[in-house]
């Protein structure tokens, strides 16, 4: 049996739950609805219904990872009691979720950077492959996050070495 100290401590993942079920529940309808269901229809442009379709994949991906967190979280718990989260732990994971629809994004538009810089007569990107972009965008957005931050450290420090070549210290 539950104490009532350890009950009241996981019922914090009440909120939790919640957020990832209207999440999965969200990112269902933005991204399905718009290319089958015709939802925000006062969306005309093309380009931008795609857009919000990516930004849904990627809060798809990104609610599947913080799923993989919280179950991880909840076993850590159940072992060690000191690990059980906060009332407000919730609102990392809406970060979280809302950080990998836009991490999604950003990965689709690198990758299209990318691919229009690397080839002489680039071809149209299919959109089943923005859409598994935008997927892993929002499932790794913190090795995204880790490759970006990478690639921007490296751009600063091009520019703060002077031109013999030797590095600021």
């Amino acid at each position: 049996m539950i104490d009532a100290q350890k009950a009241k401590s996981f019922l914090n993942y009440i909120p939790i739950t919640i957020v990832l079920l209207l999440s999965y529940a969200g990112a269902f309808y933005i991204t399905f609805g718009i290319q089958y269901l015709d939802v925000f229809p006062f969306v005309a442009n093309h380009n931008d219904r795609f857009y919000i379709v990516l930004f849904g994949m990627g809060i798809l991906g990104a609610t599947l990872h913080c799923s993989r967190y919280w179950a991880l979280d909840m076993d850590q718990a159940e072992k060690d009691q000191k690990l059980l989260p906060t009332i407000f732990d919730f609102i990392g994971y809406v970060t979280m979720i809302i950080g990998g629809g836009v991490t999604g994004l950003i990965l689709y538009f690198m990758v299209l950077i990318t691919h229009k810089a690397v080839f002489i007569e680039p071809t149209k990107m299919r959109f089943e492959a923005a859409i598994i972009i935008s997927f892993c965008g929002g499932l790794f957005h913190f090795k995204v996050r880790d490759i970006l931050e990478e690639f921007y450290n490296s751009i600063i420090k091009q520019k703060k070495t002077p031109s013999d070549g030797k590095a600021n210290n």
